[in-house]
């Protein structure tokens, strides 16, 4: 049996506690000494999954929203998973961050998530040389700043840092940087198409709407 696997929620006092399940959240440990720390006023799970391997992380700040069928598979050895205030996840957002060491993904305060997002530190499989058995597709970190609004659909792959205020485009395959804030991207692969914008949680009401 794995051993001092631990959940624990921070008050709004910043007072530690020691839990041993969190509503709407199935937590599932294969190693030993990884953490869950959610803190309160704790993000609306439904439905979720998180898989945490030998010392990983997964740490969530304190949001008033909800994430839906969210998947976190942090399985990789001191793999870690940080994602900060009023975080929304829409239905069905994965996050693979297993078989390599030291990978992190790690999501700003203000960010949101539409339906089938996946972010990938790793590929699903090994690429390497023959003539020296390197292996030439290494796992990276992932990094996503503040208020960014990552479309349904969108695959954020290894490496990525996308920069605050950026908004995504729905099915974009993003493969690198993001390098100006306040912009839109969009595309396969991913790339700019407007500067100088901003997002809002806010709906688009029916008289905010130009028809052509």
């Amino acid at each position: 049996m794995f051993k001092n696997n631990k959940i624990y929620k921070i008050t709004k006092e910043g007072k530690k506690k020691r839990v041993f399940f969190i509503s709407g959240l199935r937590i599932k440990f294969t190693g030993k000494n990884a953490i869950v720390i959610i803190h309160e006023p704790c993000l609306k799970f439904r439905k979720c999954r998180f898989i945490l391997g030998e010392n990983a992380t997964i740490e969530i700040q304190s949001s008033k929203y909800m994430a839906n069928k969210l998947t976190i598979n942090s399985g990789g050895k001191n793999s870690k998973c940080i994602i900060g205030k009023n975080f929304l996840a829409s239905p069905n957002c994965t996050f693979f961050n297993y078989g390599e060491n030291n990978l992190k993904i790690e999501i700003k305060d203000e960010c949101m998530l539409g339906d089938n997002v996946i972010l990938r530190t790793i590929d699903g499989h090994t690429v390497y040389s023959i003539e020296d058995n390197k292996i030439l597709n290494q796992g990276k970190s992932i990094f996503i700043e503040k208020h960014c609004w990552i479309g349904a659909n969108s695959l954020i792959l290894k490496g990525v840092k996308i920069e605050e205020n950026s908004v995504v485009a729905t099915k974009s395959v993003v493969t690198k940087n993001l390098e100006f804030k306040n912009s839109l991207y969009a595309g396969i692969p991913c790339a700019l198409k407007k500067k100088g914008i901003n997002c809002d949680r806010k709906p688009i009401k029916k008289f905010d709407l130009i028809l052509d």
